[in-house]
């Protein structure tokens, strides 16, 4: 039928196939492989996401950082990095990916977002 149908080589495991594995340990295996890979754009994100708190506490050693009568210190700025990104998330999903939505058509997944998450952090490491 069509549920039996090659997809991929891991089908050629199935016991439907000629293979020894019964088809839902096969479809397990499959979704282990998609979780994996988004895992590992998740690692990718980490490693850049970490590269830049350290650049960013380099660069902030050398400023001045007086605010009014208070003088910051290097690691406090890193804090504002966090607060960025919890108030542009919201905002990301609430109003600009909609608008994308309702004036583009443009719909993006997931993946996509993240793939263009990593070239904004490039970029701004640039």
């Amino acid at each position: 039928g069509v549920k039996d149908q090659c997809h991929g080589f891991l089908d050629y495991a199935k016991e439907s196939k000629g293979g020894a594995v019964e088809r839902n340990i096969v479809n397990e295996v499959r979704i282990l492989f998609k979780v994996t890979a988004v895992l590992l754009t998740s690692l990718v994100f980490w490693i850049l996401y970490d590269q830049m708190q350290i650049v960013f506490f380099r660069q902030s050693r050398n400023m001045n950082l007086r605010v009014g009568g208070t003088v910051l210190s290097p690691a406090q700025l890193n804090v504002a990095d966090a607060f960025a990104i919890i108030a542009v998330v919201p905002f990301l999903d609430r109003i600009f990916f909609p608008f994308l939505k309702k004036r583009f058509n443009l719909v993006l997944t997931t993946l996509q977002k993240l793939g263009i998450g990593y070239v904004i952090i490039v970029i701004a490491m640039i």
